[in-house]
């Protein structure tokens, strides 16, 4: 198939800087040519109105249609009038709390304003679990959902920067929205764009399907962008062309890169109501303390699910600090993601081992058990990794 990709333009935390932020755009499309869309996480607005009243009356024009998100601060509240999308300004659109759409090209692109509320409870500058679930729901039990083409959420997802190289890793450690990494993993973005953070950073891409269990699928690149006007100079500004899911040819579509890693959100078992003696708490009901969600060996959090009529794969979360996944030096034979993975060996896998037949010659009753994700070793496991190892069904 060959459409004409689309030129989108995706900003950081705009913070009322309007004139910097679309100088900036007019100069990218006077050198190669006009941008189909403006995206912006993060803030968009300042405490500050004197900036934004000349683009509300019309006395300065909005050189690209831009699509923007909700507030995350609640002095900015006295630019919305509630959580349904509206026009700002003649180019300037506000998306709503939490919502998916499919432009006139077909682009998909999923979008959720806020932060994570701490509280459960939600805000006009917050999101709860509910709002969450209800941008996945649609697709967390279609077996013929293929992902979508952009996701753009203010806040970073959680664990986005495990599995990625020492060298691809951010200076810093961010704590990220455990229901955003849940949205990330079922909705299978090509892009996701976040911001708040104040920095820059992209990650390597990483794989939607597990290797020799599922079919291969497009992989998803995270990208965090700094504040406009950032004194660091940070990229706050991402150019790329795309062209939507829908009209490309699946060889196309699933093509891995060179540094493609697994996907850093864990996924378990498939959504299901469980009952506790509490009553019914569900995975996506992240209000649950540690007592109503119940403990599993070594302190390793239960699972749960919130009550609907869908069926998808949930995550499990743990108050342990997480361990550093430790990177190999160079290409290893036994990660299934190596290109040097010897896959004529591979006797089964299961979600977090597999089992391979040793090189050289064969000997009874010999086989090893392996991580599918690289470890160093025994010791450095996690716990459920270190449980398929012992359960592991060998007759």
């Amino acid at each position: 198939m060959s459409d004409k990709p689309l030129k989108i333009l995706v900003s950081g935390d705009v913070e009322g800087n309007f004139g910097q932020l679309y100088k900036r755009v007019e100069s990218i499309q006077k050198k190669s040519g006009n941008f189909d869309l403006l995206l912006c996480v993060g803030d968009f607005f300042s405490p500050n109105l004197s900036s934004w009243e000349p683009y509300k009356s019309g006395k300065v024009k909005v050189p690209i249609s831009t699509l923007i998100l909700g507030l995350c601060k609640p002095e900015l509240a006295i630019y919305y009038s509630g959580s349904e999308g509206a026009e700002m300004c003649d180019g300037i659109t506000y998306l709503g709390k939490q919502g998916r759409f499919t432009g006139s090209s077909g682009l998909q692109i999923a979008y959720l304003s806020g932060v994570e509320s701490k509280s459960g409870k939600g805000d006009d500058f917050s999101f709860t679990a509910d709002d969450a679930y209800s941008l996945i729901s649609p697709v967390v039990n279609d077996t013929n959902f293929k992902g979508i083409d952009i996701l753009i959420t203010s806040q970073w997802p959680q664990d986005v920067e495990k599995y990625a190289s020492s060298a691809n890793r951010p200076s810093e450690s961010y704590p990220g929205s455990s229901c955003i990494a849940e949205v990330a993993r079922v909705l299978k973005p090509r892009y996701h764009f976040a911001g708040l953070e104040g920095v820059f950073y992209e990650r390597q891409p990483y794989r939607n399907h597990h290797i020799l269990l599922e079919s291969a699928r497009h992989t998803t690149r995270f990208i965090g962008l700094a504040n406009v006007a950032n004194k660091e100079k940070q990229k706050y500004l991402y150019a790329f062309n795309i062209i939507p899911l829908k009209k490309m040819a699946l060889s196309d579509l699933v093509k891995q890169p060179e540094d493609v890693t697994e996907c850093p959100y864990t996924a378990s078992d498939i959504l299901a109501p469980k009952q506790d003696e509490k009553g019914q708490q569900f995975f996506y009901d992240m209000k649950a303390g540690p007592e109503q969600r119940g403990r599993k060996r070594d302190g390793q959090r239960g699972r749960g699910g919130r009550p609907n009529d869908h069926q998808g794969q949930n995550r499990e979360y743990s108050d342990k600090k997480p361990r550093k996944e430790v990177q190999p030096a160079g290409p290893c034979w036994f990660c299934l993601g190596s290109p040097e993975v010897e896959k004529h060996l591979v006797v089964s896998v299961s979600d977090k081992v597999y089992l391979a037949l040793a090189k050289g010659g064969l000997v009874a009753d010999h086989v090893l058990i392996l991580p599918v994700h690289h470890h160093q070793s025994l010791v450095s496991c996690p716990d459920d990794v270190l449980q398929q190892i012992e359960q592991y069904p060998l007759i």
